[in-house]
């Protein structure tokens, strides 16, 4: 899969003469893709609006690639910025981020609804059929603000940059590096943050004073994170109790 002169390529492993154009973006930019688990949807991030005088925004467009065609959209509603987007290792959610805030959506419930044919709504223009896609906030399992409390409460404009996230093997947690310094943890399941590490500490072992720049799970392991700084190599392992201390 690759982004090429506004077209997104999708290209069959098993067949080498099989590659299919998904859709040009025109005036739009495509800043990211990410496909679902089971291979059936691509999550697209694309940036509108460049080509007129209104704020740039960003969107998520899913595609059903069985179909070719968009079945979802989620717009931005706080900085009109997404940074960070992923499926979970699952497939049950679609996570992004806005600003300091974890978007999680439940696409579980979507693809149920949307495989049953409760959206079945197509329109015509120019004599062809198309697929209405589906307004994706009806979905949107929740909203987490990684801010620390004390900021939350004193009602402060300040905004923490999330720098990394990743799902666990088991598709229960996400994992947030802030530009604070911290590891957030956050439960798919009751979509609270379960611990939050300090993360200021480590700097005994690396020579950089910024937040690590990506977080990874052990593919084996939903209790062992992975924790790296573009600066150098340096690579620090979490290892976690059941309960997620360390």
């Amino acid at each position: 899969m690759w982004i090429e002169g506004g077209f997104i390529l999708i290209k069959n492993p098993l067949k080498s003469n099989c590659t299919f154009y998904i859709r040009r973006y025109r005036n739009n930019v495509v800043s990211g893709v990410s496909l679902h688990p089971n291979g059936n949807y691509l999550a697209v991030c694309v940036t509108a609006g460049l080509s007129s005088d209104e704020i740039p925004y960003d969107l998520l467009h899913i595609w059903d690639l069985k179909r070719k065609r968009v079945i979802a959209v989620f717009e931005t509603h706080i900085n009109n910025k997404i940074d960070h987007f992923l499926w979970s290792s699952d497939g049950k959610h679609l996570i992004y981020n806005e600003d300091n805030y974890i978007v999680v959506v439940n696409f579980e419930k979507f693809e149920k609804d949307y495989l049953s044919g409760k959206f079945n709504h197509f329109f015509e223009l120019n004599k062809k059929r198309y697929f209405q896609g589906i307004p994706g906030d009806n979905y949107i399992a929740g909203v987490i603000d990684i801010r620390p409390l004390d900021i939350i409460e004193k009602f402060e404009e300040e905004i923490i940059k999330i720098k990394s996230i990743a799902s666990s093997p088991d598709g229960k947690y996400v994992a947030v590096i802030c530009s604070d310094n911290r590891l957030e943890l956050i439960n798919l399941n009751d979509l609270k943050i379960t611990n939050s590490f300090d993360l200021s500490w480590k700097y005994y072992y690396n020579d950089s004073d910024d937040a690590p720049s990506q977080v990874e799970w052990c593919p084996s392991d939903s209790k062992k994170l992975i924790l790296s700084w573009l600066s150098d190599i340096t690579i620090i392992y979490f290892y976690f109790n059941k309960d997620f201390t360390t």
